[in-house]
């Protein structure tokens, strides 16, 4: 495996008068090949995974949906070797790579980026004026995608229950007819593990990408000579934020950075704290 890439830090400080303040930011870029992988043969060119990114995802390109029955009827569309090609309106649509009028396994391809990011970065900023200070964080990644867990794909599975927003935005003769947004297929159950609406394509890959504001923090030091008269050395209230704002393209409920296997197992999401506090000095 070769790994090539760069980083760089910069801080820039300045005072103007009684204002002191500071800005800060880091960005790190890395990417790996895989130069060579003992693998076995396999019939497709674009399947090896010499030559990828290390954790490079594959899967089916996903074209839309089959929205109406003569699609679905069409004899010139491929046939799914997945659910016994018991195809219905509101399926996903997928590409046939090779060619031979078969949706199957020797249709995956390279899909998305791994779930490592390639880029990292993060900048800061921060001052100081009569006593009053603040500092804001933000950080955030690119170049990376994840794979959805199962519950966040299935709109049925044991005992899970079904979410509202997979309710909502499941594909439906209405919401097609309607131009509304569609993020799921039709809602269906049975051996999803199998069925053709689940295997692992481009449509359940999301851009991980994320901007992420993940400190602020606010203080006040007392005046000095107030302190003196009272026999302390330093008073500080402040109050400070954690995990306060995530723009990205993930579902609603779903941290852009963590870890996600694609499995049923669920991490534990991202918590928002808001702390106060008092700090005193003899």
């Amino acid at each position: 495996m070769r790994n090539r890439g760069f980083e760089w830090d910069v801080t820039f400080n300045h005072t103007a008068g009684d204002i002191n303040y500071w800005v800060k930011a880091n960005y790190t870029y890395a990417r790996n090949t895989i130069e060579f992988q003992d693998e076995v043969n396999r019939e497709f060119e674009y399947q090896y995974r010499t030559g990828q990114r290390y954790g490079q995802m594959f899967g089916l390109i996903a074209d839309g949906f089959y929205n109406t029955w003569d699609e679905v009827n069409d004899a010139a569309r491929p046939r799914s070797s997945f659910n016994g090609n018991k195809i219905q309106p509101g399926d996903i649509k997928y590409r046939d790579i090779n060619g031979d009028g078969i949706i199957d396994v020797n249709d995956e391809v390279p899909i998305g980026y791994p779930r490592f990011p390639e880029k990292i970065f993060g900048f800061s900023i921060g001052g100081n004026y009569k006593g009053f200070d603040i500092s804001v964080l933000f950080q955030g990644a690119a170049n990376v995608s994840v794979s959805y867990s199962r519950h966040a794909r299935y709109g049925f599975r044991e005992d899970a229950g079904v979410a509202q927003y997979l309710v909502d935005y499941s594909w439906s003769e209405d919401r097609y007819e309607q131009g509304l947004p569609i993020d799921y297929p039709r809602l269906s159950e049975g051996d999803q593990v199998a069925a053709h609406n689940y295997r692992n394509s481009t449509f359940w890959i999301r851009d991980a990408s994320y901007l992420r504001l993940k400190n602020v923090e606010v203080g006040y030091a007392l005046n000095i000579h107030l302190l003196e008269r009272l026999g302390l050395n330093r008073v500080r209230v402040f109050a400070n934020g954690n995990n306060l704002l995530t723009w990205s393209k993930m579902l609603p409920g779903v941290d852009p950075e963590t870890h996600v296997a694609g499995t049923n197992s669920e991490p534990y999401p991202a918590t928002r704290t808001v702390n106060f506090g008092l700090n005193i000095q003899f």
